[in-house]
């Protein structure tokens, strides 16, 4: 007797449903990181040009009248530390506070940029940019040449040193450094 044998070749079985399935998982999860990764990148591209934006408009306050914004509608706080010593007056974004108010009022920027994230919560990297205007000669910067400020970027996203961003001026001065900041720039009065 011959008995007839069908090939049923119609479906799929089990294991490779589950392999592709697998498959499909783990190419979601790496479009997921690398959909943050671009979006971390995005939001430190941002940081940097608003840092430009603010320095420009900074140096345009100065000539207009002779000195850097004192920033009076701000609390005293740096991204969640102390001020430092010798500061004159402090600003800073965290949790999106107004920052540098005095540009907004003397109408050069219609709106001073904050960080995208705006995070300062303990135990977390503190998203926010900083501001501090220093009296003349302090940490032995040259006196003879006023007073001055540090704008600065506490954490991005995208970098974790050693060091200070590639794009970073920084900035220091004979005792004072603050290349310890991610991204750092300053400029005296005079």
């Amino acid at each position: 007797m011959i008995i007839n044998k069908k090939s049923y070749s119609q479906g799929f079985t089990l294991i490779e449903l589950l392999v592709v399935v697998a498959i499909i998982g783990l190419l979601a999860s790496i479009a997921v990181v690398a959909l943050q990764s671009a979006r971390g990148e995005a939001r430190d591209t941002k940081r940097i040009a608003d840092m430009k934006q603010i320095y420009t408009a900074l140096q345009i306050y100065n000539d207009k009248y002779g000195e850097f914004p004192t920033d009076i509608s701000n609390g005293l706080l740096n991204c969640g530390g102390p001020p430092p010593m010798g500061w004159i007056r402090s600003g800073y974004t965290g949790n999106g506070e107004n920052f540098l108010s005095e540009l907004e009022l003397d109408g050069i920027m219609t709106q001073v940029p904050v960080d995208p994230i705006k995070k300062d919560i303990p135990g977390i990297p503190d998203y926010c940019y900083g501001y501090f205007r220093f009296g003349a000669g302090y940490n032995g910067c040259d006196a003879t040449r006023g007073n001055y400020f540090v704008l600065m970027i506490k954490d991005l996203e995208t970098w974790d040193g050693p060091g200070p961003h590639p794009t970073s001026p920084g900035w220091r001065c004979a005792g004072g450094d603050w290349t310890g900041y991610e991204w750092a720039i300053g400029s005296y009065e005079n």
